[in-house]
């Protein structure tokens, strides 16, 4: 959230369409209508008058704080809450400050003179109507066209519409976004639905048969029914008094709602929605009647119906007819829980990729409407390539490392690609008109990146190479250049961490998220063991991770451990480098895990039975030293064929550079192939578990010459947070009596955030407020946007807000710039400043706390 800045517009700022300026691919315009002429000066009158009254109240209530500051002066909390007032009003001076200054921007009258940010949506609107153009022969043409709109520059993570729409523009930062865009996490549905995910529910629900009431939640493709708690199958063949009879002799291992699938039994594919209606009804009845005399709580039990829509998967919910809203609801919330937190929701390409009958077909059959050949040959794109590579010169290595690694994923792409393939692609009139459409953008974007001013900032810079990158991911859907099979190759060829020895007996694979690994390896852990798992995980996990192993397991923490814990434990969680602890943790400080100690111990206590451990390696580079060393430490009790070990990360977050637009999570695992590990096989065959073939594709290609690249991306974001620690007042780091503290993290692990806590009454408020929209209006004057995205591994700052009893967490992550660094560093002497004149340790803390650098 936004906090006191959402005020500003909350409650009325509609995403305003503006007219796009065509590029030189996309037809001649009619002439506009006289409403497309008034509609642009009425929407900047309406712009203009918000912006006003939000600089009006903005400057109103930063009086106050001035006041409120002048006040304390004569108190004894000078210092403390004078100085917050203090800081207040001065963030309040600069919202009104860039209110009034785009009002007057925004004004009809002044804004013909006055430079102002292009609409956010600018960019997909022009590929939206350059896909118009192209002809669609056939259906799959049209169904490729609609995902290629959709897919156009959409994240798994989205901004809030009101930074990128009201917020930058008037900071002078123009940034382009889909039209769905919106803060919420695509994984996890149950938190929070994006506009897509409703739009697709919406759309699905209009022809499925059942009462438009029922819920339906989107999934993975393919049949989950294996990861639920508990899930009861009747086959199409078996009558309802068997059926019920076998469901009272079955005995839960956890306590939990039982979820009955009837996809066998109901009719799927019908429109007719009395015929379904009436299966249903009878067959609820009976089932109902049978419950009740075997003393079954129908209470208990969640009655479900899988359906399938090409590439994306849903559970239809049936509930009884005596259940009232706050049942159904409750059930649909666990479904959905469930499906969320172990990664077997619809990831954000297949939401994309859906297509349902609702949608009309617009099947096209003038070619001559055709997008001009750009790039004839595959050795014409290359060689122009070469050429941008060539006249790349800049001094800020940022930037050229995002040019470089972009430049490397579009060469790797034709290279890989055989002339068979793409004469066959030329020969498809939709097809070979989106490639060239992809080439024209593709290469505009690239030679403005060499026109440009070597004083344009990196913002700048990393907002052309995100369009080349949407274009890009076209060019991955057109081309398809890598199948499953490919990965593992890829794969194995980067990770020189694993010993020589161990490469044999190593698997690979590539799941759709890291919470889909996890979700594999407790059922394959489950599935050798005939029960529950035994789950110890170290304190450096992941809160998911421990949500996760808290639902389906005996689990806790290895320092709290029992004795018998670590003799009965059959999984490891751990983690090498820090993830942030959730506001129900108390730290002090984060450090690297010792991973090894705690494996020692449990191998040690377990005496030859086998044990498998799962080490989430997000936070850490992808080809691991930390890996490769433990791996080689402990390879006698992996070929013995004591220890299974498995790696997972989520490609999500430092994989794309930055990019946030495919959805996969890399996934390897050693062990030596004796049949007590054989259920482990179902991580790298389980559809449920398998990432996108679009998603695929980029892996493949990257991994094939790009890692190095992202391996450097990752580890300036690791050196500018450094660099932030290195800067921040000692006083934050080392008191733990303060309102406000910063946790520090020790020098042997690579940080990827910054934890800061407030303490104290009205801690929301002040986290908020005092801490959250500081860092950002600070960030934007400077020109480094900083989103509200509820994930990290951005190419931009990025801030998450966490709310608890005792105190509020504020989550920051650096971006690749390290011109944000001392931006940031001056943010935390101010924050440092509110804790007042309070004891500090004289060798860790210098004094100045008086003056308030703004």
């Amino acid at each position: 959230m936004i906090l006191l800045s959402l005020i500003l517009l909350s409650a009325g700022s509609p995403t305003i369409p503006e007219t796009t300026v065509a590029s030189p691919i996309e037809q001649i315009a009619t002439a506009p209508t006289l409403h497309e002429n008034i509609g642009p000066f009425l929407h900047s009158l309406v712009d203009s008058t918000l912006y006003f009254g939000a600089g009006t109240f903005f400057g109103s209530v930063a009086i106050l704080a001035d006041i409120g500051w002048g006040v304390c002066q004569l108190s004894p909390w000078a210092s403390t809450i004078g100085n917050e007032c203090l800081v207040a009003a001065k963030i309040l001076w600069i919202g009104a400050t860039h209110s009034f200054a785009q009002a007057f921007k925004r004004f009809p009258f002044f804004s013909f003179v006055l430079t102002s940010t292009p609409s956010s949506c600018s960019a997909w609107n022009r590929n939206k109507k350059m896909l118009s153009q192209i002809p669609a022969a056939t259906h799959e043409d049209q169904e490729l066209l609609q995902f290629l709109e959709r897919r156009w520059l959409a994240k798994a993570t989205g901004c809030y519409p009101f930074l990128v729409n009201w917020m930058c523009p008037s900071f002078g930062i123009s940034l382009q976004v889909h039209p769905e865009t919106t803060n919420s996490y695509s994984r996890l549905p149950s938190d929070k639905f994006s506009v897509t995910y409703k739009n697709r529910v919406k759309a699905w629900k209009h022809f499925l048969p059942h009462p438009e009431y029922f819920p339906l939640i989107l999934t993975r493709p393919s049949n989950i029914g294996d990861y639920f708690p508990f899930c009861f199958e009747i086959p199409h063949d078996e009558n309802i008094q068997h059926a019920v009879e076998r469901l009272a002799r079955t005995k839960p291992t956890i306590d939990s709602p039982i979820v009955v699938d009837l996809t066998s039994v109901l009719p799927g594919g019908t429109l007719d929605r009395k015929e379904w209606h009436d299966v249903w009804h009878s067959y609820e009845e009976s089932f109902s009647t049978w419950c009740n005399e075997h003393k079954i709580d129908l209470e208990k039990i969640v009655c479900i119906q899988r359906v399938q829509q090409q590439d994306i998967g849903g559970i239809r919910l049936l509930p009884f007819s005596g259940s009232c809203k706050e049942t159904i609801a409750k059930q649909s919330q666990f479904i959905l829980e469930r499906i969320s937190r172990f990664g077997l929701s619809a990831n954000r390409v297949e939401l994309d990729r859906s297509l349902l009958p609702s949608e009309p077909a617009f099947l096209q059959q003038n070619f001559a409407a055709s997008i001009p050949i750009e790039c004839e040959t595959k050795e014409q794109w290359i060689s122009f390539l070469n050429s941008i590579d060539h006249s790349w010169r800049s001094n800020h290595p940022q930037k050229t490392l995002m040019l470089k690694g972009t430049l490397q994923v579009l060469k790797d792409l034709c290279t890989i690609l055989t002339q068979e393939k793409w004469e066959e692609i030329m020969r498809s009139p939709t097809r070979s008109s989106i490639a060239q459409a992809c080439f024209k953008k593709i290469k505009e974007q690239l030679s403005l990146l060499v026109q440009e001013d070597e004083k344009a900032s990196f913002l700048d810079t990393a907002s052309h190479i995100e369009q080349v990158h949407a274009d890009l991911s076209s060019l991955l859907e057109v081309f398809s250049p890598f199948a499953h099979k490919d990965f593992a190759t890829v794969f194995q060829k980067h990770l020189t961490s694993i010993p020589q020895i161990l490469q044999p007996l190593t698997s690979y694979g590539i799941h759709t998220s890291g919470m889909t690994s996890l979700a594999g390896i407790f059922k394959a852990v489950e599935k050798s063991l005939g029960r529950p798992p035994r789950v110890l995980y170290g304190e450096n996990i992941y809160y998911e991770c421990v949500y996760a192993a808290e639902r389906i397991a005996h689990a806790a923490s290895v320092q709290e451990a029992t004795e018998q814990d670590w003799k009965d434990v059959d999984l490891l969680l751990a983690q090498f480098n820090p993830a942030l602890k959730r506001i129900n943790f108390q730290v002090s400080e984060y450090h690297v895990e010792k991973i090894a100690e705690v494996l020692h111990r449990a191998l040690s206590e377990r005496v030859g039975r086998p044990l498998s451990l799962a080490i989430d390696c997000t936070l850490d580079f992808s080809n691991s030293e930390r890996v490769g060393r433990l791996l080689e430490e402990f390879q006698e009790e992996i070929t013995r064929g004591d220890l299974n070990v498995m790696c997972f990360r989520s490609g999500l977050k430092y994989d794309l550079f930055g990019m946030d637009n495919y959805c996969g999570a890399p996934f390897f695992m050693v062990h030596n192939g004796d049949a007590q590990w054989s259920s482990f096989d179902s991580l790298l065959t389980d559809p449920a578990l398998q990432t996108d073939r679009l998603s695929l594709n980029w892996f493949c290609l990257a991994y094939q010459h790009a890692a190095p690249y992202l391996e450097s991306y990752r580890k300036q974001i690791f050196d500018n947070t450094r660099a932030v620690f290195n800067k921040i007042p000692k006083r934050l780091l080392n008191n733990t009596n303060l309102d406000y503290r910063i946790i520090p993290v020790d020098r042997d692990a690579d940080p990827s955030f910054v934890d800061i806590k407030i303490f104290g009454p009205c801690h929301g408020f002040r986290g908020g407020l005092l801490v959250g929209v500081l860092l950002t209006v600070k960030c934007m004057e400077a020109g480094h946007p900083l989103l509200y995205r509820p994930s990290l591994g951005f190419y931009h700052p990025n801030l998450a807000v966490l709310f608890g009893e005792e105190c509020t967490t504020v989550r920051l992550t650096l971006g690749l710039d390290p011109a944000q660094v001392d931006v940031i560093a001056e943010c935390f002497k101010m924050i440092d400043t509110l804790n007042g004149l309070r004891a500090a340790p004289v060798e860790s803390y210098e004094s100045g706390l008086g003056c308030i650098p703004l």
